[in-house]
């Protein structure tokens, strides 16, 4: 039961989140790329920590991260008390905002740092602008950075400094991507993969990451593609 609270929480959240996303960047216009090719939908894009980045994040408030705005309501309440929310912008390789992204994350209850690791389950509403509109859910493990960076820094109480890159990618597809599902536009009705690339370079024990940079690589391909592609594999 506490689950499913969790997952509605999260849904009414994500649809705040969603809607903000599309009134910053509406599905009208022409591609501010080119991701529409003939076997599917191929997208690659970053983002980062910085404001004008990270316009809006939010949690309950006992996390080391920076909310913001100053103004945002904290995540009070028990229910989406486990819950973290931000709104992204999303930019090409020459800084162009070409979309948003509504993130709702926390950690799985499958998380064991002995065997498993640091397990952090996210919902995205991914919103490309000309293109269309995508729903992702990824599983990453965070441990190797957690072991690495937060718990020598915590334990020093001193900031670190440095250029850590990692890929956390665990599911739930078998190849370890995020599931990405197509909803609108040229996205409809397409299933694909989304991972993320890290790039850590400055960890302060009160307030966690300030320099961390995320690479996002989307595929989508048609399903004809992943026909052809399964026939030519199999003789």
């Amino acid at each position: 039961m506490m689950r499913f609270l969790v997952f509605l929480a999260g849904a009414l959240v994500g649809t705040a989140l969603a809607g903000a996303a599309l009134w910053l960047n509406p599905l009208i216009g022409e591609p501010r790329h080119t991701p529409v090719l003939e076997h599917g939908v191929s997208a690659e894009f970053h983002t980062s920590l910085r404001a004008e980045d990270l316009p809006l994040l939010t949690h309950s408030g006992s996390r080391r991260l920076v909310m913001r705005p100053e103004s945002v309501p904290e995540l009070w309440e028990s229910v989406i008390d486990p819950l973290d929310t931000g709104l992204l912008m999303l930019r090409d390789v020459e800084g162009r905002v070409v979309g948003t992204a509504s993130r709702i994350s926390a950690v799985s209850g499958e998380t064991d740092p002995l065997r498993r690791g640091l397990l952090v389950d996210s919902s995205w509403i991914i919103s490309l602008e000309g293109v269309g509109l995508a729903f992702a859910v990824q599983r990453e493990n965070v441990w190797p950075m957690l072991r690495d960076v937060a718990l020598p820094a915590w334990a020093r109480r001193e900031p670190w400094q440095g250029d850590l890159r990692f890929t956390p990618a665990a599911g739930p597809r078998e190849d370890r991507a995020g599931r990405l599902i197509g909803v609108s536009g040229a996205l409809a009705g397409l299933e694909g993969q989304l991972v993320g690339n890290y790039r850590l370079r400055a960890f302060d024990p009160d307030i966690g990451p300030t320099a961390l940079e995320w690479h996002g690589v989307m595929s989508l391909p048609r399903p004809d593609a992943v026909e052809a592609e399964a026939a030519s594999a199999a003789r």
